[in-house]
């Protein structure tokens, strides 16, 4: 789930790219939480911060052995502002953040959902070709995903994180610690595999115009 990091104001950020036909050549991958921030923590004692960073870790890894360029806001376990964590964004084109999560869900839900968001630009503080190419790019992710047989749902939301980026975001949160399934795909080191490989197929698929 997204951390309460203080929300920051920044300045309309200008963009010269479209969003058609936009192409993504490098990925900054976000790993959420970390430090004193745990994010959910499952009742074995699991926390989101350590399986955030493994999936980036994971994800980046896949992605570099294609040749692609994959960054990370974090290596580590340390605790980082939104700012902190958008600071490879800056002056960086043709460049999209996914930022890693752990959903919520309850233990007699069925099945364990990937939940994709982007912003819906209703504080007026994103550049609007930022919400565009977010859509697109969450959009085509989802449909990948979904052909993978994942369940897949998106929603539209403020995100502070891509208030303080000048790339578009997408926060992505896979499946989630209170139910069997959830702690399946991500606590079992196959499923947890087949996911990392799915996610950076999905990315390497979603940033093709």
């Amino acid at each position: 789930m997204p951390e309460n990091n203080v929300e920051e104001k920044t300045s309309e950020k200008q963009t010269e790219t479209s969003a058609d036909n936009i192409r993504f050549d490098a990925f900054i991958l976000d790993a959420g939480h970390g430090g004193i921030d745990p994010g959910v923590v499952g009742s074995d004692g699991i926390k989101e911060k350590d399986l955030t960073l493994s999936l980036a870790q994971g994800i980046g890894q896949a992605l570099l052995s294609r040749g692609k360029q994959a960054l990370f806001t974090r290596t580590e376990d340390r605790a980082m502002t939104a700012s902190q964590r958008a600071a490879l964004t800056k002056n960086r084109k043709n460049a999209v953040l996914v930022s890693l999560h752990i959903g919520r869900c309850v233990e007699a839900q069925a099945g364990a959902p990937i939940t994709l968001a982007w912003d819906n630009g209703q504080t007026g503080q994103t550049p609007s070709v930022f919400i565009e190419q977010s859509r697109i790019f969450g959009e085509k992710l989802a449909a990948v995903l979904r052909e993978k047989t994942y369940v897949v749902h998106t929603v539209t939301a403020p995100l502070r994180m891509q208030r303080t980026s000048e790339t578009p975001v997408v926060l992505v949160e896979c499946g989630c610690l209170e139910n069997g399934a959830g702690r399946q795909m991500l606590t079992d080191e196959t499923n947890r595999n087949a996911l990392i490989q799915s996610l950076a197929e999905a990315i390497m698929a979603a940033a093709a115009p």
